[in-house]
């Protein structure tokens, strides 16, 4: 995860990729000088770990923004990281259901993620984030900047929405539901 800090108190989180070309993470730090250009006091921190680090440590250096990011390695303290920002980037070129978008929006950070797999179905409008094609470091970079001018939030309803839609208790009822079906669908065969 990535978190971006600008000087007047805004922020960003951007998930790395976990996958093996790390595509997404290379088009949002692409996007950062942009992001800089803009909103110069803006740092990025990227919590987590893994394969892509040195790389991307390289890409940062390459494209002179290595005074911006910081990698921080795995963290345990994610309620308190989330807390301390107003902006989480997932610039996914594939995705499931990100936890850590839900994480967000019900810890009060805005989000701009990109419109792929169920992002759509979680990010539903601009109250909890604004949604973009994959792949562009233009796009990405003018909704990050946009975002952090803005000071967005998510709205309270949609906080409650997120909360409510994705909780562990609905997530264990609709479970308990889709079992409940099945095994009704094979003892009527």
């Amino acid at each position: 995860m990535l978190t971006a800090t600008a000087g007047n108190g805004g922020s960003a989180v951007v998930p790395p990729s976990s996958g093996g070309s790390g595509k997404s993470t290379t088009v949002f730090l692409d996007a950062v000088p942009k992001i800089l250009n803009e909103v110069p006091r803006t740092r990025f921190v990227f919590v987590g770990d893994g394969e892509l680090r040195e790389p991307l440590k390289s890409q940062t250096e390459r494209l002179h923004i290595a005074h911006a990011v910081h990698f921080v390695g795995y963290r345990r303290d994610l309620p308190r990281i989330y807390a301390s920002l107003d902006l989480v980037v997932l610039p996914s070129l594939n995705e499931g259901l990100p936890t850590v978008l839900i994480e967000a929006v019900t810890a009060g950070c805005y989000v701009v993620a990109t419109d792929v797999g169920s992002v759509g179905d979680l990010i539903r409008t601009e109250d909890g984030g604004i949604l973009i094609p994959p792949g562009s470091p233009e796009t990405l970079a003018k909704a990050v900047i946009r975002s952090l001018k803005e000071g967005r939030i998510p709205t309270e309803r949609e906080q409650r929405r997120v909360l409510q839609k994705y909780s562990v208790d609905r997530l264990i009822e609709d479970m308990d539901g889709l079992y409940r079906m099945l095994w009704g669908k094979r003892t009527t065969q």
